[in-house]
């Protein structure tokens, strides 16, 4: 493919082929693309945990389920039309990665921008110091660079991916599970994201996009 073909291929997969696998080489090539990211201050503030033994998978699916339940009954008590409507999420947004060859657990670190210190060290304002480093959050668009990448690579191959932050609410329990199913633990680093990582059930469609007319404006 060349390379507007591989941007069109990129799509959200969110049903896979049963049983089918991601060879090792194809996986280690989309981390080699996310590796090739743009990242401030040349941080490069990510590592790839690749999952591919089924029993933790299922382990982080069954955490899944248990962690949306528990919240879903909390809800129930203030509004429960919005807890069964957040109890489905999970179906519709989570679990497919089952389905996968691998689910990449995808981990970053805290990163200050350039500015913070320094406005600190003047006696900058403290509510647009807050803005620079969790509003704009550069640190997190290094990492959706390295992802991007990531599932720009995979879809070049012929493997479908999905980006994946609804596994968020339960990060830290899922790192928990991790580390104690596998001993991997990376002191100061944090579950950010996941990538799950298969072979594509099909064609499928991707959603309409805005015109170029809606997203941009040239000045001359």
């Amino acid at each position: 493919m060349n390379f507007n073909e591989t941007l069109q291929a990129r799509r959200s997969v969110r049903k896979f082929q049963k049983g089918a696998e991601v060879p090792q080489e194809a996986l280690e090539e989309m981390i080699r693309a996310a590796g090739a990211a743009p990242s401030g201050k040349n941080a490069q503030n990510w590592f790839f945990l690749v999952i591919r033994r089924r029993s933790l998978m299922e382990k982080i699916a069954d955490l899944l389920k248990a962690e949306n339940e528990a919240i879903a009954k909390e809800m129930e008590k203030k509004d429960p039309e919005a807890a069964d409507r957040f109890r489905k999420v999970i179906f519709a947004f989570s679990l497919f990665f089952l389905d996968a060859s691998a689910l990449a657990m995808v981990y970053s670190t805290d990163y200050y921008p350039s500015g913070c210190d320094e406005l600190r060290m003047i006696g900058g304002d403290e509510k647009f110091i807050d803005e620079l480093w969790l509003r704009k959050n550069p640190g997190m668009q290094n990492v959706g660079a390295a992802m991007e990448n990531f599932c720009l690579s995979a879809a070049d191959q012929g493997f479908g991916t999905c980006w994946m932050t609804s596994l968020n609410y339960a990060a830290p329990k899922i790192e928990a599970l991790i580390k104690e199913e596998t001993g991997f633990d990376r002191p100061g680093w944090f579950l950010a994201a996941c990538l799950s990582v298969g072979v594509p059930e099909g064609p499928g469609k991707n959603p309409a996009k805005k015109s170029l007319e809606e997203i941009s404006l040239f000045i001359d």
